[in-house]
């Protein structure tokens, strides 16, 4: 089984509604865990919550919560990270998962994000090797959680931006093997990043602290309506 986290921090808790009724809504039966400071008054009574401690550097925070979790295979994402249709689970589980299992892959990132859009070396139906300078980011993958606990407890950056940098550099000197998934039919976001046909999330619907309706304003707009959400409190980029 999968355990599907969600990292957070209660002050990003506003976002919580729209985040965990996405998920609710779509990841039924699935392990669903947040890591986070603090709950307050929120019901996250069908999740596992772990705290960490808000004194480490984000690294240390996700490394820490992942020492106590059981589940053998994870797929870390951000609160800010929204769900706007189901993700294709039966790919996900029973044509990736094995990959991971038997180690002939080891990150299979759900997007795809380089710098050049240049063709990149094949590794499987709709599967690619990551670029070397994206090895490893902080997006959603499918990954062992003992290579996640490597990675985030081993690499050093004082913020979560220099931790992404110089996570790469581990995952290149460790040689893992990284992929991503994409089957040509996405939609490009942006300059360097592409839509996930089996994930569909959102790359990052907040930007600098505010949310992103120059990228996402469709989107987060139509959710914005559905769970009640006044934007203009957090603020608007666009």
């Amino acid at each position: 089984m999968i355990g599907y986290i969600f990292y957070s921090h209660y002050e990003y808790s506003d976002v919580w509604p729209m985040m965990k009724g996405q998920v609710d809504k779509y990841f039924k039966g699935r392990r669903k865990i947040l890591f986070t400071n603090k709950i307050g008054d929120y019901d996250f009574s069908e999740w596992e919550v772990v705290l960490y401690d808000e004194s480490l550097s984000y690294q240390k925070r996700v490394a820490s919560c992942l020492e106590k979790i059981n589940d053998e295979y994870v797929i870390l994402h951000h609160e800010d990270m929204i769900f706007v249709n189901k993700p294709e689970f039966e790919i996900i589980e029973e044509q990736l998962l094995p990959l991971v299992k038997k180690e002939e892959i080891d990150i299979i990132k759900f997007c795809k994000a380089c710098y050049q859009n240049t063709e990149h070396e094949k590794m499987g139906k709709n599967l690619f090797r990551n670029p070397k300078n994206l090895s490893y980011a902080v997006q959603p993958a499918l990954v062992r959680k003992k290579l996640m606990h490597k990675i985030t407890n081993n690499t050093n950056g004082s913020n979560i931006w220099k931790f992404e940098a110089n996570s790469v550099n581990i995952v290149n000197f460790l040689n893992y093997n990284s992929a991503y998934y994409h089957d040509g039919t996405e939609e490009k976001r942006g300059m360097f990043h592409w839509d996930s046909s089996i994930y569909p999330y959102l790359n990052s619907g907040i930007l600098k602290g505010k949310w992103d309706y120059f990228m996402y304003r469709k989107e987060l707009s139509n959710l914005m309506g559905e769970y009640g959400i006044n934007p203009r409190k957090r603020g608007i980029h666009e």
